[in-house]
């Protein structure tokens, strides 16, 4: 990730967050700083009153702070805001904190110091991770975050060890031969004046949900050849009949997932005139998610190349100015729909899987599904997983509710309005993750459908996509046994959709995090894998 010579992507964002990339600063944003820098120690030699350059924070924000005490206070500031507590984030969420602060301070606008500048990157190239809490920010600057980094740079707090185990940053600086940050005027406020905790998590997020768009219509497409639902609502003059771009990318992908398949080429008989709407307005209901995982990137690449500092370091002017650009508001709104709209998408997953197991059911007598289970030592997929979908998208329901309306009055009443994106992200990320689990349950059931059809019809052509998904769940579930439980089937499933998807799109998979956890996976799943599907279960199964 070139720091402030190129224009800076969530994705690389969640890159560095698993330590797939490094971090550079090309000379010319160090000179950047460095003027910026000058800005600071001009407003210092003039005297001019500047906010947490020469005078302090929030309701301080009219002492002076004297100069004898400007190293103290940078003390003070980092020990005074590290106020962090609860469950830790993950390693990954903590760097990319880190790498979210380095693309805003490239920025040139908060007149840090170089040295500390370059501290931070340091932290990065030897792999030191802060640790960082959930709870601690209200949105307006994530001070308890920040300052969870910023006092890994002073030798205090505690950071995650190579093997995850927690370690202070006092021995984890010595270990890599680095020497705690002596802090500058203004640095301190540099490191924890901005939103970068909730624009990291929403990095990693972002990354998540771009695979997940993908997902939510091929699963859709696996489970529409399952019930042998009519594609007449995917239709391309359907869809451009209402001419939004995510509703007409959501039909597109649901065809060409069951494209080449007997029920696309007319070979299998629809089992009615109209499904029900869970199948009927997947690209309507889809639809708004690809939008809200368009405008979520675009606001996050705004984000990250902007200088959103209070005070701001205008260079060209030479002048501090105040500002107000620490409300991150758009961004907490964007993730605040997205878990809307992952809450409808969650619905019609719900009913979808309620259709599959009726299916099931139905379609063989109970003392058959008895027999078959009891002389079989494979795994038997549950049917009361509809139940634990319920439960999901009960969960799903409740995190739609908005948070940053919520906000009190902190800062002794001057910080009188916060946006909550912070707590907005998180909660995203738990919404992110239960959408993941009801489709790797509707995939389960849908490969079980259409293992039985199949069997029933003696031979069946599927879809392209789903005939992919297909295999590789199969191949899965031939592999398990009886006492492998639900959770663990479901975990493995998980992974299969996400990639699944991303072969079916041609493009390389953005869950940088996910895929730091599967390092047999090839970086990239060629568009042409989707044209055999015996190839793409091969490149799914990974090593034998």
């Amino acid at each position: 990730m070139n720091l402030g010579t190129e224009r800076i992507t969530p994705s690389e964002v969640a890159l560095v967050a698993v330590g797939g990339a490094t971090v550079r600063a090309p000379r010319v944003t160090i000179d950047l700083l460095r003027r910026a820098r000058g800005v600071i120690d001009s407003v210092l030699a003039s005297g001019i009153p500047s906010y947490g350059v020469n005078r302090g924070l929030g309701p301080m924000r009219d002492q002076e702070i004297p100069p004898e005490l400007q190293a103290d206070f940078q003390q003070f500031v980092i020990a005074s805001h590290a106020a962090g507590v609860g469950d830790p984030l993950s390693p990954a969420q903590s760097r990319a904190i880190v790498a979210a602060r380095l693309a805003g301070l490239a920025q040139g606008g908060s007149g840090i110091s170089v040295e500390t500048f370059e501290a931070l990157i340091a932290l990065i190239d030897a792999d030191i991770t802060p640790v960082v809490t959930r709870f601690g920010s209200v949105g307006a600057a994530d001070l308890a975050p920040l300052a969870a980094v910023g006092a890994v740079l002073l030798g205090r707090g505690t950071t995650y060890g190579p093997d995850g185990t927690k370690v202070s940053g006092e021995r984890a600086l010595a270990a890599a031969g680095l020497s705690p940050t002596r802090l500058g005027p203004k640095d301190a406020l540099a490191l924890v004046g901005h939103n970068s905790g909730s624009i990291g998590l929403a990095c990693l997020a972002s990354t998540s949900l771009d695979t997940l768009v993908l997902a939510t219509d091929l699963v859709a497409a696996m489970t529409v050849e399952a019930l042998g639902a009519s594609l007449a609502p995917f239709n391309e003059i359907v869809a451009e009949a209402r001419p939004l771009p995510g509703q007409v990318a959501s039909a597109a992908a649901v065809r060409e997932a069951v494209s080449g398949g007997d029920l696309s080429d007319g070979l299998i008989a629809t089992i009615s005139l109209q499904d029900a709407l869970s199948i009927r307005t997947v690209p309507q209901v889809h639809g708004v998610l690809h939008q809200t995982a368009s405008d979520l990137r675009e606001i996050l690449t705004v984000e990250l190349n902007s200088p959103t500092d209070n005070p701001l370091v205008d260079v060209e002017a030479g002048i501090v100015r105040p500002t107000g650009n620490f409300s991150v508001l758009e961004l907490a709104i964007s993730v605040e729909s997205t878990r809307l709209v992952l809450a409808h998408v969650g619905m019609l997953a719900e009913r979808r899987i309620a259709s599959l197991v009726h299916r099931v059911r139905s379609d063989r007598p109970l003392v058959e599904q008895i027999a078959s289970a009891s002389s079989s030592a494979r795994f038997l997929t549950p049917v009361i997983l509809a139940n634990t979908a319920s439960q999901i998208v009960v969960r799903l329901k409740h995190l739609a509710n908005p948070l940053s309306t919520a906000g009190t009055t902190v800062g002794d009443g001057v910080e009188d309005h916060s946006s909550q994106a912070f707590a907005a992200v998180l909660a995203t990320v738990d919404a992110i993750e239960a959408v993941e689990i009801l489709l790797a349950i509707e995939t389960l059931l849908a490969s079980d459908a259409l293992t039985a059809d199949i069997a029933m019809r003696g031979a069946r052509r599927l879809g392209v996509g789903v005939a992919g998904l297909h295999g590789a769940v199969s191949d899965l579930t031939a592999s398990l046994g009886s006492a492998d439980s639900a959770h663990d089937v479901v975990e493995k499933v998980r992974p299969l959709v996400a990639i699944a998807a991303t072969a079916m799109s041609g493009r390389a998979l953005r869950d940088a995090t996910w895929h730091a956890q599967h390092e047999n996976l090839p970086d990239t799943l060629p568009a042409d894998l989707a044209d055999d599907p015996g190839a793409l279960r091969r490149s799914l199964r990974g090593p034998q």
